[in-house]
């Protein structure tokens, strides 16, 4: 029987060496082009690219993965409506739910397109023993494999690598007392800004105002000189709530699990899986509750006057959106990477500013237009190829939005040319 070595991420190549050393002969099999190059060079011979040619189209994947997040987290938020009446998780983990359902749709779909290539073989199929966050590798695409092979009583062996800790939750450490009460501050958080932070950070700070900066879990954006919320485990801050607060958390969690049981059972069909998938969601949704509280608490006596996000969520845009909402407090989103993604939430108060290149229109989780501001970005044309008229314009529009007052001047915000730019009065 011909051993057929599965290689369905990079990090799969390390442990299918060690495998393939201890095999007479093998075959390894990977539907990924962009890895075939990483494979020949580690090693391993008879590699084979199988391609997927009827594989979901982009544009479809992507539209019914956002979908089926919203009905999910519709779903969510009406089970949890009556233990936490105060607050909508709708658009909580949004962008997690949609990396998981894209992984789920397209690794279902590629098994039951290509999978009778493996008849009559036996598979080696290595599982990152991790659950599914974001576009992160996880246990997701070969659980969904190790599934198959079952139903189709394909021979394989399984194995494992990659850590198990799925229990980490952190949540920013608001556990003290607020030192800036008497100062107006500003909320920031921007994961995933790597290109225009330095630009970002200095308007923000030319503004005056105090910056409490939180830090993100994922894609942190280290931002120097101000005050930053670090991260803490969930459970020490939990512990510290009063006690219907830990009672309503804990209803809140029974029932998310219940849920998300009913939700992933197609999906998931291997219960032990399911139920660490279902439990890692579970604690996320948990810890971004605790971080609402803990919001609500800190700034009890003095609120930000704005909050500034990047459009990238990282997973604490939902407990702060759902702050300020409750305090109607207004939100400026600034593009982790020029162009703006559109809104996961249904909150009215948000302010996009994209550069000028995005060139559409941005809508929020209720497909309604989202108010949107060009960036005057700090850039110049090099070279001597671009005539007089094209510098002199792009000078004219610099000078015109070149000093962000916007995070200051926002309600006097008007836009001459919204097409354009706009004009801060």
């Amino acid at each position: 029987m011909e051993n057929l070595i599965i290689i369905i991420s990079a990090a799969d190549i390390s442990p299918a060496i060690q495998i393939a050393r201890n095999l007479p002969s093998y075959t390894v099999y990977t539907f990924d082009p962009i890895l075939v190059d990483q494979i020949s060079s580690s090693g391993l011979e008879n590699i084979n690219f199988i391609p997927f040619d009827n594989c979901p189209l982009y544009h479809e994947l992507d539209g019914s993965a956002h979908s089926a997040a919203f009905d999910l987290e519709s779903a969510l938020d009406l089970e949890v409506r009556e233990i936490v009446p105060e607050v909508s998780i709708a658009g909580w983990q949004h962008l997690n739910l949609y990396y998981i359902l894209i992984a789920l749709k397209w690794y279902t779909a590629l098994w039951e397109n290509l999978g009778n290539k493996l008849a009559g073989t036996k598979v080696h199929l290595f599982i990152c023993d991790t659950p599914g966050s974001y576009y992160f590798n996880s246990y997701i695409p070969s659980i969904l494999l190790l599934w198959y092979l079952k139903c189709s009583d394909i021979e394989f062996s399984g194995f494992t690598y990659g850590s198990k800790d799925e229990d980490t939750h952190l949540i920013p450490e608001l556990s003290e007392e607020n030192p800036n009460e008497e100062l107006e501050q500003l909320l920031i958080h921007l994961p995933t800004c790597w290109y225009d932070i330095k630009y970002f950070f200095q308007e923000m700070i030319s503004t005056g105002k105090t910056l409490i900066n939180i830090e993100a879990t994922n894609f942190n954006i280290p931002l120097p000189a101000i005050r930053t919320l670090a991260l803490v485990e969930a459970g020490n801050t939990l512990s510290g709530l009063p006690e219907e607060i830990r009672n309503r958390i804990h209803d809140f969690s029974i029932a998310l699990m219940e849920k998300l049981d009913q939700i992933f059972a197609p999906y998931l069909v291997i219960p032990n899986y399911r139920q660490r998938q279902i439990r890692h969601l579970t604690n996320i949704y948990c810890a971004q509750l605790v971080t609402y509280y803990q919001l609500s608490r800190y700034f009890e006596k003095s609120k930000p006057s704005r909050i500034i996000l990047s459009d990238h969520d990282a997973g604490f845009h939902g407990p702060i959106i759902s702050f300020a909402q409750k305090h109607s407090l207004p939100v400026i989103f600034l593009p982790h990477s020029k162009c703006v993604n559109d809104i996961e939430f249904k909150y009215r108060n948000i302010t996009v500013l994209s550069h000028p290149i995005h060139g559409q229109e941005i809508f929020d989780a209720n497909r309604k237009s989202v108010l949107n501001f060009k960036i005057a970005y700090p850039e110049t044309f090099s070279g001597s190829t671009i005539v007089s008229e094209i510098k002199n314009d792009f000078a004219v529009a610099q000078f015109a939005v070149s000093q962000w007052s916007l995070f200051h001047t926002l309600p006097t915000l008007h836009a001459r040319n919204t097409a354009d730019r706009c004009l801060v009065q």
